[in-house]
């Protein structure tokens, strides 16, 4: 190549310049770049040695590498490195001058290579993984900021009074030292799993948000000026806290067998108070202490005792929570939620409402309400047996019932139900009188319940999952929105003629035909896994975002003046597709082993066409077409032609695509990225330009330049 030559990242020669190389695996290729050339994000992955030699004008931004690179980098004085990454076990040193800035410095896994800064250079962002053992030593001048440290990362850090560290976060067994002196503020300090370092934070420091995981048994002692703010506490952390009387916690979180007592004096307040698990630790709270949306996981036994004056809102409780809730007449219960086998009573007076009230498996709980409580969104799960009785002037919202729900609901005539949805073997039945609504019915598994509606109700977004075999009788004057049927749902609808059908989903194998007639529209229709069944539309019927899942076989026909908008077929979908002349074909995504020939017309686009898997379909495209942002995936064998007027943008092959590309002089080939074997020639003509050419892992393919690149 002489050195007039224009070539955009690939070869290495004077006047060029160099965007973006990538290169991967086993690339041993040397690259010298002249004092002209710009390298920017220059990434290397896995066993690259080829050396990089810089000269002192040029920048190295984002300069990523992985794996056991072990090629060193010189850079010289007036070199930036901005964003050095380095994963694994890469050994290489780093020698920046003084003047060099390191931006996000982030290191993986067991990098031993030492980092040496001089006073005036900032580390902003390193990230240490895993074991790694360097030592850091930043000058009294240096900013470190999030620092995040994992694993056991076993290195001391030893940081001057004018430094600031900000959201230090160390992972699982983290054994070394944090010394602050007295100007130095942490935020948002994360410990994780078993870190045993002591914390010791002078009376002027702040601790926000720090959150301790796993069994952190370190002991922090706050002074009383000190603030803690979310403090979140995970696993078995036995630590004590003490705050002092002028401190606040706020949304203060334990996890799992927290079995540490608090503490909190008359002027504190506890909000979201969080446990998780086997939290058996009392809460005493003095009577000017709220407790906002205290939430109780698993078994928490521990009882609460709250005085007359004390709100208890969004209480939940998890699992098997034994403990009884004494709520005096002036308490409100806002969104109280109940899991699994929570068998303890609920006492409410009758000026208290209770809203969103949730219960999880098999609650056997009574519920007793007075005639002036409404309940609203009332969610039941699982095997959920006990009576409701609600009183005629009681409203039920969103009532959901999971699993095998067999408790008979029984509604006066002036009660609505809406959203009602049931999951599962609810074979309970349901009883509505004339002027009730049923809004967004949603049926699960293998509900066999008939469902009647009188004439003047509505049926919205119902939505059927698994081996429904319900039939479902709608009158003329009711409307069908968002129709989602699951699995194997092999019930009949009939709809009639002035019914609309909106967002029907199919899954799975359902086998039911549909018909539709000429003035009913079909939006979004989607269907998943083996749906046999045939679709036939009328011509003035449009198919909007038509989606296919798993061996969808049904072949669809559609008239002229239809249009196909985000066509998806996934998996072994080979179901022919005939497009008329005057339709489009917008984002066609098609995966897996997807065998069905595309035949386009000229005046037909066709726009991110996406191939996965073993996709061997041929695509033949007229010369009026264009071919944006083509994308295969894993063995795609499938030869492309283009004719000289299309362009092929940002063409992406993934894995062991062998297919060969033959472009013709007039076309650009922009940003053409390779992964992984993938061993293709590339033949450009003398006018095309390569853009940014991106080559991963062992990409041994020749590329041939005429000699005007």
């Amino acid at each position: 190549m002489t050195t007039d030559q224009s070539v955009t990242a690939l070869e290495h020669h004077e006047n060029q310049s160099v965007t973006a190389i990538e290169h991967h695996e086993s690339d041993l290729r040397p690259i010298t770049l002249t004092s002209d050339q710009s390298v920017t994000a220059l990434e290397h992955h896995e066993s690259d040695l080829r050396p990089i030699t810089l000269t002192s004008d040029q920048s190295v931004t984002a300069l990523e590498h992985h794996e056991s690179d072990l090629r060193p980098i010189t850079l010289t004085s007036d070199q930036s490195v901005t964003a050095i990454e380095h994963h694994e076990s890469d050994l290489r040193p780093i020698t920046l001058t003084s003047d060099q800035s390191v931006t996000a410095l982030e290191h993986h896994e067991s990098d031993l290579r030492p980092i040496t800064l001089t006073s005036d250079q900032s580390v902003t962002a390193i990230e240490h993984h895993e074991s790694d053992l360097r030592p850091i030593t930043l000058t009294s001048d240096q900013s470190v900021t999030a620092l995040e440290h994992h694993e056991s990362d076993l290195r001391p850090i030893t940081l001057t009074s004018d430094q600031s560290v900000t959201a230090i976060e160390h992972h699982e067994s983290d054994l070394r030292p944090i010394t602050l002196t007295s100007d130095q503020s942490v935020t948002a300090l994360e410990h994780h799993e078993s870190d045993l370092r002591p914390i010791t934070l002078t009376s002027d420091q702040s601790v926000t948000a720090l959150e301790h995981h796993e069994s952190d048994l370190r002991p922090i002692t706050l002074t009383s000026d000190q603030s803690v703010t979310a403090i979140e506490h995970h696993e078995s952390d036995l630590r004590p806290i003490t705050l002092t009387s002028d401190q606040s916690v706020t949304a203060l979180e334990h996890h799992e067998s927290d079995l540490r007592p608090i503490t909190l004096t008359s002027d504190q307040s506890v909000t979201a108070l969080e446990h998780h698990e086997s939290d058996l630790r009392p809460i005493t709270l003095t009577s000017d202490q709220s407790v906002t949306a205290l939430e109780h996981h698993e078994s928490d036994l521990r009882p609460i005792t709250l005085t007359s004056d004390q709100s208890v809102t969004a209480l939940e409780h998890h699992e098997s929570n034994l403990r009884p809730i004494t709520l005096t007449s002036d308490q409100s219960v806002t969104a109280l939620e109940h899991h699994e086998s929570n068998l303890r009573p609920i006492m409410l007076t009758s000026d208290q409402s209770v809203t969103a009230l949730e219960h999880h498996e098999s609650d056997l709980r009574p519920i007793t309400l007075t005639s002036d409580q409404s309940v609203t969104a009332l969610e039941h799960h699982e095997s959920d047996l006990r009576p409701i009785t609600l009183n005629s002037d009681q409203s039920v919202t969103a009532l959901e019932h999971h699993e095998s729900d067999l408790r008979p609901i029984t509604l006066n005539s002036d009660q609505s139900v809406t959203a009602l949805e049931h999951h599962e073997s609810d074979l309970r039945p349901i009883t509505l009188n004339s002027d009730q609504s049923v809004t967004a019915l949603e049926h699960h598994e293998s509900d066999l319940r008939p469902i009647t509606l009188n004439s003047d109700q509505s049926v919205t977004a119902l939505e059927h999952h698994e081996s429904d075999l319900r039939p479902i009788t709608l009158t003329s004057d009711q409307s069908v929105t968002a129709l989602e049927h699951h699995e194997s749902d092999l019930r009949p609808i009939t709809l009639t003629s002035d019914q609309s059908v909106t967002a029907l989903e199919h899954h799975e194998s359902d086998l039911r035909p549909i018909t539709l007639t000429s003035d009913q529209s079909v939006t979004a229709l989607e269907h998943h896994e083996s749906d046999l069944r045939p679709i036939t539309l009328s011509s003035d019927q449009s198919v909007t975002a038509l989606e296919h899942h798993e061996s969808n076989l049904r072949p669809i026909t559609l008239t002229s003046d239809q249009s196909v908008t985000a066509l998806e077929h996934h998996e072994s979908n080979l179901r022919p597709i005939t497009l008329t002349s005057d339709q489009s074909v917008t984002a066609i995504e098609h995966h897996e082993s997807n065998l069905r020939p595309i035949t386009l017309n000229s005046d037909q686009s066709v726009t991110a066409l996406e191939h996965h898997e073993s996709d061997l379909r041929p695509i033949t495209l007229t010369s009026a077409q264009s071919v944006t942002a083509l994308e295969h995936h894993e063995s795609d064998l499938r030869p492309i032609t283009l004719t000289s007027a299309q362009s092929v943008t940002a063409l992406e092959h993934h894995e062991s695509d062998l297919r060969p590309i033959t472009l013709t002089s007039a076309q650009s080939v922009t940003a053409l990225e390779h992964h992984e074997s993938d061993l293709r020639h590339i033949t450009l003509t003398s006018d095309q330009s390569v853009t940014a050419p991106k080559h991963h892992e062992s990409d041994l393919r020749p590329i041939t330049l005429t000699s005007d690149q």
